[in-house]
Formats: structure tokens, C-alpha cells, sequence
């Protein structure tokens, strides 16, 4: 039996308390445990800013320190910002490892997403306690079979979910595992040895805890309209991080789904031209740097270095897109400074 260790923070205390009765009453593979959260000063998750490795490593030590196996998942709630600076990212929302890995069998969620626009209605319990069960089953998934996640959007637990719209489809259909006609997760997991309980603690998990509330509200989600993830850099939505092949996940969250980064260019590089014919004082030549940067980060398709550097480029640079019309620009920037 593998057992299953979640070490809760105040957010997720009762929610991991749930998902323990639940699955351990339900299946016989996984013996899920709960560890109170960690009050200790000199732990790294009290930290504001906390670099993966650092975060996985220790949560190894104290597996280790618990008397549990290095096979044993352990999953810990972080409320920090996790970072992974040597690959130049930040804000991850998952980092985790396999029992191939070293270490092995350990996952760190940053719970900054549920204060970010991840969730479109973010203040509602249901809707985040359901997302964290989500990635509960999500971890155990990928960390204990041979399964990977993908990048087409079915809804499943599997999906590779870059974006707020699928997201919130996967918590739209509840705990699912994609059909033999999508990637067949489904019959792929059947055939792996923890598969029926997995598939077990799915069902016990939408039939359980997945009220008639949080079905009302989660179809009222709009999936795919102009929703941004609005100051935050989140990464791995639903899906892994791992140290061996360092497939962090990003999205382009600050901007809208269906930005045309061709047009964005275009406006961008009229509206450096405007400000550099303009700037006189230092900090004026300064934001004609950043937005130069901006210009080259769209040419990328790189949203969130657009962003950073639009942000950084300040509110003289807003006055001049709205006067001149470049009205993407100007949305863009007025969305960052709430002007």
C-alpha cells in the first residue's frame, strides 16, 4: 500500500481533511495521512519567495524525518510565491517529482492562484476546495502511474491546462478522466495497478463533495470569453513541474485569450516611436526602453514579459497609447495600473 501524506496550511486544513476520509474509506492501494501545517520559523514554506528545489528537497528531509518511504507521495500546500530562477521563472503554481526522480515522490502547490484571477469567482469555497481536490488526484496520478499529461483541453484531470477557460472545464465536468475518442486516459488508467482505485476516489470525490451548489455555480462560468489571470505569473495549472526535465508550465496570463500578438506588435512599435520623439527627462528614456521590450516580448508571443515591461513603463505611457489610439495597448495598461 502507498501511502499518501498531505501536509495542510489554514487554507486547506479542512479541505485535506475531506479528501482524506474520503479516499481512504473508498480503496485499498493509497493510506492517506494528514500532517498539521508547519509552524517552525526556519522552515523555507514560511518564506514569502521560496525556489522549487529548495521547497522539494525539504519536503523530502521531512518525509524522511516522519518515518515514511521514499515512495511515499507526500503533497504539501505552500502560500508563498514558488519560483525557478535558473530557468528564469516565477510564480509557479506546481512543482512536483516521480519515484524516478530525486527527490522522489514529492509536490509543492502554491496556493497564490486562489488570490489571483485563476478562479473566476475566487471568494467562493466550493470552487476552491474542489480545485485543490483536483490537484490532489492530479499529483497522485502523474507522480504514481505511467501517465502524462496533455496538451489538447477535454476537461480531464489530465489536461495540460494553460489557460482560465480550461481550467475551469475541468472543474466543469468533475473529476474526469478523457475518453478512448480524446487521449484515453480512462482506459489507459484501468490498466495501470492503482487505476481502479484512482478511478475509485474520482467517483467517491464528485459523488461526496461535489455538491448541487458547486454544479450551479461552476456552469456559470463563461469558457473562453476575454478573461485574463490579472497579476499573477501562474504556472502548471492541474499539472506537474518537475525537477528531471524541467517542463515548468506558463501561461500567457495577463493578456486576453484571444490577443492578436501581430496587431499588439504593430501598436506597440508606433507607440515607441511616439514616446521616443516625446521623452526629455530620464525616466521618460527609461520607459521608452521598457516599452521596446514589450515590443520585442510580442513578437515572441511571450504575454507575460509584455505585461512586466507595459507595467514597468508607468502611467506617461498609458496618457500617450490613448492619445495616440492604439487601443489594445491602452486596454492592455489600463487593466495592469487600474487606471
Amino acid at each position: 500500500m502507498k501511502n499518501v501524506i498531505l501536509v495542510s496550511d489554514h487554507k486547506t486544513e479542512a479541505v485535506c481533511r475531506d479528501a482524506i476520509n474520503i479516499a481512504n474509506s473508498c480503496q485499498s492501494d493509497f493510506s492517506f495521512y494528514l500532517l498539521p501545517p508547519i509552524k517552525d520559523i526556519n522552515s523555507p514554506l514560511v518564506k514569502p519567495f521560496l525556489e522549487y528545489d529548495e521547497g522539494l528537497y525539504y519536503l523530502d528531509n521531512k518525509r524522511s524525518k516522519q518515518g515514511y518511504e521514499k515512495d511515499d507521495l507526500l503533497i504539501a500546500f505552500y502560500n508563498g510565491e514558488l519560483r525557478a530562477s535558473k530557468f528564469g521563472l516565477s510564480n509557479l503554481f506546481i512543482a512536483g517529482t516521480k519515484s524516478s526522480e530525486t527527490p522522489s515522490c514529492v509536490v509543492l502547490i502554491s496556493l497564490k492562484y486562489l488570490d489571483g484571477n485563476v478562479l473566476e469567482d475566487k471568494y467562493n469555497y466550493l470552487i476552491q476546495k474542489h480545485s485543490i481536490l483536483h490537484l490532489i488526484l492530479s499529483s497522485i496520478i502523474v507522480v504514481h502511474t505511467n501517465l502524462e499529461t496533455h496538451n489538447s483541453s477535454y476537461g480531464c484531470l489530465l489536461d495540460f491546462n494553460n489557460n482560465l477557460a480550461s481550467f475551469n472545464r475541468v472543474l466543469q465536468k468533475g473529476y474526469y478522466l478523457c475518453s478512448s475518442i480524446e487521449n484515453n486516459c480512462y482506459e489507459r488508467l484501468l490498466n495501470n495497478r492503482y487505476g481502479n482505485s484512482i478511478i475509485r476516489m474520482c467517483i467517491e470525490f464528485k459523488n461526496k463533495a461535489f455538491s448541487s451548489e458547486f454544479q450551479l455555480t461552476i456552469n456559470k462560468l463563461v469558457m473562453g470569453d476575454e478573461n485574463t489571470f490579472n497579476n499573477s505569473q501562474i504556472g502548471a495549472v492541474g499539472s506537474h513541474a518537475t525537477a528531471s526535465n524541467n517542463t515548468f508550465q506558463q501561461v500567457n496570463n495577463q493578456l486576453p485569450l484571444d490577443i492578436n500578438f501581430s496587431e499588439l506588435s504593430q501598436q506597440l512599435s508606433i507607440l515607441k516611436s511616439e514616446i521616443k520623439r516625446k521623452a526629455e527627462t530620464s525616466e521618460e528614456l527609461e520607459a521608452v526602453l521598457e516599452v521596446s521590450k514589450a515590443e520585442d516580448a510580442s513578437k515572441q508571443q511571450d504575454g507575460n514579459q509584455v505585461i512586466k515591461h507595459l507595467k514597468a513603463a508607468g502611467t506617461w505611457v498609458f496618457t500617450t497609447a490613448k492619445d495616440i489610439g492604439v487601443d489594445i495597448v491602452t486596454d492592455l495598461i489600463k487593466k495592469q495600473i487600474g487606471a
